[in-house]
């Protein structure tokens, strides 16, 4: 795209931002996306055949340096939905229903909300009330809230809806995919919008496909707090964000529901800026089956193609072969079915081997026996599984995160009453996780804050404990004092950041 070229949808002669001079504008609306705030964002949209459109880096980007804020078009509840507040969300007693349409409710000011209006007014043209009798099981009415909300940027908003349909919703794949949902879309979404509302000469069946399509590929859940139902968003600009397993950037909802990324690492100009569509901690054999179900598309991102996954070994195993104790790894990840080797040996197992015994360590892991608790349970299976699954392992580091959450947090391994050697085990399992992880998932995250507050408990006790004992010197109790505050401030800081 030429600098004369608008970053964002590439219009023709548009105007050099005066500002930083990286890109060019169409007008004041994109140009507000560009610039909010006295702000540059760093970033322009590219395309490519095959690839569709995705962010490029316009300069040097600093690591958890701002690079786009976006707010959402549309926020609706999904079309499968249990009875909730069309204006908050929030989960309803059925004790109040809109005057108008008939859907619960929080109360009046949610009935009169702007979101609630969008649909509202169309069930009023319709003269359409709901009746929604049991509010803790999905209800139909629901599959129309969506695609109403969406068509409404049509005639109301058609520079946004211009952006919102440039994306691509995959309909004929979701539909040979999930005929079913596909099914009930056309039942309670499609007929529902045509013949109850009366609509059919407003939109067409394949433009409603269409909208739902479009929301459920490029939408993000929304965050919703205990007691609340479940929600999705479109941001028309984050949309345009492309996934990698190895990605560069970390996304964060605010409570506004306005979303912010931010870089992970230090990005060059002319890179691609990717985020992450599914958690870092899953396997390529896994993963990328994962990723073409909801997107329909095979993964082929350097951590996909490399059979170390970078270094994390989440997918390895041992080799079962006497006195090598090598890593064995999927020799082609990209297959679907590739058979495994060893590193160190050559030593080769069959696909199905490999599968086997990593469906046999799930089928494990979910069946305790009842001569142990849980922890004892889990320690047995870290222990039984040692000679056959790599410690960095999937299955062996989710195993490890719980342990060391758990260690210290329940009884009877309360913090209290844990003995050192447990401390010390709990340690041991935190950093495992952090070791496997910190290879392809960097930055903050969600595991990473629970790791580093057990950590620091772990360690202010451990020195609790040294500070039990005697000390040989008035020199070893001076250091054995300044590591315990070392570690009362680490835990500290790290719980407030949590």
């Amino acid at each position: 795209m030429s600098e004369k070229n608008c970053f964002l949808c590439g219009r023709q002669e548009s105007i050099t931002c005066p500002f930083c001079g990286l890109v060019a504008f169409c007008g004041d609306k994109h140009l507000n996306v560009h610039r909010p705030g006295g702000y540059c964002f760093p970033f322009t949209v590219s395309s490519e055949e095959g690839r569709g459109r995705f962010l490029v880096a316009t300069r040097d980007i600093k690591p958890d340096e701002l690079i786009l804020a976006d707010n959402p078009i549309v926020q609706t509840p999904y079309t499968k939905s249990k009875a909730q507040c069309l204006q908050c969300y929030k989960k309803v007693t059925g004790k109040y229903k809109c005057r108008i349409c008939g859907f619960p409710m929080c109360g009046a000011q949610c009935a009169n909300g702007e979101l609630h209006k969008i649909e509202c007014r169309v069930f009023e043209k319709a003269d359409f009330e709901a009746e929604i009798d049991d509010l803790e099981e999905e209800d139909d009415h629901y599959a129309a809230i969506m695609p109403i909300r969406c068509l409404y940027l049509k005639h109301n908003d058609p520079e946004m809806w211009e952006r919102f349909t440039g994306f691509l919703g995959h309909c004929q794949e979701q539909k040979s995919f999930y005929p079913d949902l596909f099914d009930y879309h056309q039942e309670h979404s499609v007929e529902f919008l045509r013949d109850t509302c009366e609509l059919s000469d407003e939109y067409t069946e394949d433009e409603i496909h269409q909208v739902i399509s479009i929301m459920y590929i490029n939408s993000v859940n929304m965050e919703m707090a205990p007691g609340y139902g479940l929600g999705t968003a479109f941001y028309p600009t984050f949309a345009n964000l492309n996934h990698s397993c190895i990605c560069n950037t970390k996304s964060v909802k605010l409570p506004n529901n306005q979303l912010e990324v931010r870089a992970l690492a230090h990005i060059k100009q002319g890179e691609e800026i990717s985020t992450q569509y599914v958690t870092a901690d899953k396997p390529t054999r896994i993963r990328r089956p994962m990723l073409y179900k909801k997107w329909f598309f095979w993964c082929e991102c350097i951590r996909c193609g490399d059979r170390s996954e970078c270094g994390s070994y989440l997918g390895g195993l041992m080799c079962p072969m006497k006195r090598c104790g090598g890593t064995v790894l999927p020799d082609n990840p990209l297959a679907r079915e590739s058979d495994y080797s060893c590193l160190s040996c050559n030593h080769r197992l069959e696909f199905k081997q490999a599968e086997m015994i990593l469906s046999k360590a799930e089928k494990d892991i979910r069946t305790p026996n009842n001569k142990y608790n849980l922890i004892e349970h889990m320690e047995n299976f870290l222990y039984m599984q040692s000679k056959l699954l790599h410690p960095f392992n999937y299955i062996m580091v989710t195993v490890k995160l719980k342990l060391g959450c758990m260690y210290g947090n329940c009884p009877p391994y309360s913090a209290e009453t844990l003995p050192r050697p447990l401390m010390e085990r709990k340690l041991q399992v935190c950093l495992d996780v952090m070791d496997a992880l910190d290879h392809i998932d960097p930055g903050y995250s969600k595991w990473r804050g629970k790791m580093e507050t057990e950590l620091s408990m772990a360690r202010l006790i451990i020195t609790k404990h040294t500070m039990a004992r005697p000390p040989a010197s008035y020199y070893e109790k001076a250091l054995v004092e300044k590591q315990f505050i070392k570690m009362y401030q680490k835990m500290y800081g790290s719980v407030l950041f949590t």
